[in-house]
């Protein structure tokens, strides 16, 4: 039995012996994980690829072999590679990360059932800046040379184009160019932090005199001094290639008290708005040229202007076979809708020699709002004095177009024209034939509605050169040589004194026409002629009807009859009389106002709202 235990006793302490020697050799491989072991050694570098929001790990490379390797994102934990890469070959994915951060990627040999981890590999990397995606929705406003953006914030910037050759970014909404003209400017949203800048916002601006605009129909040049209404036709550089440009008043314009020549026609079209301020006292004065008014000619449109105290003159130093035309606003106009004017228009013969024989008269045209048109004219009035030469030495003969409105019109709506003119009495200064007419002096296939015409027109006819021209002369309460003319819901209130002196010319004076209409409807005439001499035939209204037009609902004054048809000869007193007229006519009263003289106000006849 002892034998038994000491046997067992031996076998116990030889077997404890064992187990301490192999924890001792255990403990010893251990200690030697402090240095790089010899068969493995940190990482010398880590393939990985940089997005806006994550870091994709591929491997780690080695300068000797390949271990099994783990990955760490700054302080994380440290984790091991998918036993296979994904479909964009990443063995890890850092993700949701803020675009443009920085981080540091580690990477280490990782332990196995013989060693401690390697010291790790670190790499710094910087995450690209996220794409913005969206572009800044701003626009410019311009006064002057000054651009403003409008909807410009702090996280903006404006690139202006320096020399038109390097673009220059600048933290202000607000930039003054140094010389007027058109300029490309971006606005982008800054870089930042986390996003790159973004796409640019391209806009024009476009630097200039004026106190603000582009010159676009949207957003016209605006004007509020005379030196700024001055260079509306001296902006070539500035507009560029655009066929219109637009303007508009912002305030009343006074001209100096010195004569100025017209405004000349530009490279580009006009079209002015007055905004329903005034231009006061224009003293205009031409020498030569076709067209004649503050401007020569618009060939866009020109509305709410109106003007004041105009004298423009038209003075002849050579002779002109072509003629001109002569207006308070332009010479020649496209559409004119709700302007006014008031002034004077005077021709005039420089002193000089003779022009000697010529065989062919100039043409000529004057008009309270324009010279001619063949547009509409809407919405407006003129009152207007045409003088044409009283007492004048040198040779000079002419046939003349004038008109309260227009010497050559189109189309009228809502108008009114004021019209006063003084024709030739002495000297060799003569009219060999005058169309004249309230609102137009000649016009072709005309529509006039609701229009009227207060005329007193002086003329005398005389013989000149040539002497063999046979051209009749035509005066007309509306319209003087008036051709397919369709009238409705109008009147003329005239006072004619005419002295035909040409032999070869019949003066043709009608209450409303001078010479033909096509149709008429609701219209009446009132007024006086006087003949002073030469052949001059009368009407009280119009001398034909053309194309079987219909005449219904018209009146002329008893005393002055017309042979048309349908044209009722009408008392003075009835013509003259609110309750007849309303009765009557049949016009409207949201158009029309009816004067009762001598209970509402010194008025006989309607005018328009």
């Amino acid at each position: 039995m002892r034998k038994k235990l000491l046997f067992i006793t031996l076998f116990l302490i030889a077997l404890t012996t064992c187990m301490i020697g192999f924890t001792a050799c255990n403990f010893s491989g251990d200690n030697n994980r402090d240095t790089p072991p010899e068969y493995g050694e940190s990482p010398t570098g880590i393939i990985l690829f940089v997005g806006t929001d994550f870091i994709g790990i591929r491997w780690a490379e080695y300068a000797d072999g390949n271990y099994t390797t783990e990955y760490r994102l700054d302080d994380g934990e440290w984790l091991s590679p998918a036993s296979s890469a994904d479909e964009e070959g990443y063995y890890i994915r850092f993700e949701n990360l803020i675009p443009g951060s920085t981080h540091n990627v580690s990477a280490r040999a990782a332990a196995n059932g013989s060693i401690l981890p390697s010291e790790p590999f670190t790499k710094q990397v910087t995450l690209e800046k996220a794409e913005r995606k969206d572009s800044p929705e701003v626009s410019v406003k311009m006064a002057g040379k000054t651009c403003t953006i409008e909807g410009f914030t702090e996280e903006m910037e404006l690139g202006i184009w320096v020399d038109h050759s390097t673009l220059e970014y600048i933290d202000s909404g607000t930039y003054t160019f140094t010389e007027c003209g058109r300029y490309n400017v971006n606005v982008r949203y800054k870089e930042t932090a986390t996003h790159k800048a973004s796409e640019p916002t391209r806009l024009y601006a476009t630097a200039s005199i004026f106190s603000g605009g582009v010159g676009t129909e949207e957003e016209p040049f605006l004007i509020d001094t005379y030196e700024q209404f001055a260079a509306i036709a001296e902006q070539d550089e500035v507009v560029s290639t655009r066929r219109y440009v637009y303007f508009k008043l912002t305030s009343d314009i006074v001209f100096p008290e010195e004569v100025q020549e017209p405004i000349a026609q530009p490279s580009y079209w006009l079209c002015v708005d007055g905004g329903g301020h005034k231009i006061i006292s224009p003293k205009i004065r031409s020498s030569a040229g076709w067209y004649t008014g503050i401007f020569e000619r618009l060939v866009g449109k020109v509305q709410n202007l109106n003007v004041e105290s105009a004298e423009i003159i038209r003075t002849v130093e050579q002779f002109e076979t072509s003629g001109f035309s002569v207006g308070i606003i332009a010479g020649d106009s496209s559409e004119i809708i709700n302007c006014h004017v008031q002034g004077v228009i005077k021709l005039e013969i420089a002193e000089g020699e003779d022009f000697g024989e010529y065989s062919q008269a100039p043409r000529l045209k004057f008009g309270g709002l324009v010279g001619a048109t063949t547009d509409k004219i809407q919405a407006s009035s003129a009152e207007v004095k045409i003088i044409l030469p009283q007492t004048v030495e040198r040779k000079y003969s002419y046939f003349a177009d004038c008109g309260g409105l227009a010497g050559i019109g189109k189309n009228a709506s809502e108008s009114w024209g004021k019209l006063g003119v003084f024709g030739s009495q002495e000297g060799d200064c003569v009219a060999l034939s005058l169309n004249v007419g309230g609102l137009f002096g000649q016009t072709y296939g005309a529509e006039i509605e609701n229009c009227y015409a207060e005329s007193n027109v002086t003329a005398e006819l005389k013989e000149g050169m040539p002497t063999a021209y046979a051209v009749d002369s035509h005066f007309g309460g509306l319209v003087g040589d008036s051709d397919n003319a369709t009238i409705k819901n109008c009147y003329a209130h005239y006072n004619f004194s005419v002295n035909n002196g040409v032999r070869s010319n019949t003066a043709y004076v009608g209450g409303i026409a001078g010479k033909n209409v096509s149709a008429a409807a609701n219209t009446f005439a009132q007024g006086a002629i006087h003949d002073y001499g030469g052949d001059i035939k009368t009407d009280g209204f119009a001398f034909a009807v053309s194309n079987d037009g219909v005449i219904e609902n018209c009146y002329c004054e008893e005393g002055i009859a017309s042979l048309i048809t349908n044209v009722s000869a009408t008392s003075q007193a009835d013509l003259r009389s609110a309750s007849w007229q309303r009765e009557h006519l049949n016009w409207s009263e949201e158009i029309w106002l009816f004067h009762d003289f001598g209970a509402t106000d010194d008025k006989f006849y309607p005018t328009l709202k």
